[in-house]
């Protein structure tokens, strides 16, 4: 399995633009996590997510701080939520290619 491949931007983008783009699931609404708990389990909880997210055919996850809110970060879809600062994205090959080997 190929590692998911992650990228830090501090770019504001409108929450529509990320859900287009990245494919979010509304799956993950309400997977809000605190900075500590991103610090300390990262890794596990975004092998989890990943998981999940490839299941349900998701072709990417965003991690986000909510503005003007700077002290949770959460992996949620974006439909018109506004405006968000993307901390990581993660994405992968489309679930179809791997469906095919």
């Amino acid at each position: 399995m190929q590692e998911v491949f992650h990228t830090s931007t501090t770019d504001s983008i409108p929450g529509e633009a990320i859900q287009k783009n990245l494919g979010v699931i509304s799956a993950f609404n309400e997977a809000v996590y605190s900075p500590d708990t991103l610090h300390r389990q990262a890794e596990d909880t975004l092998r989890e997510l990943t998981r999940k997210a490839r299941e349900l055919g998701a072709t990417g996850l965003v991690a986000v701080r909510f503005l003007p809110t700077q002290n949770f970060y959460g992996v949620r879809c974006m439909y018109g939520y506004g405006t968000a600062v993307v901390t990581h994205k993660i994405t992968w090959p489309h679930a179809a290619d791997d469906g095919e080997r």
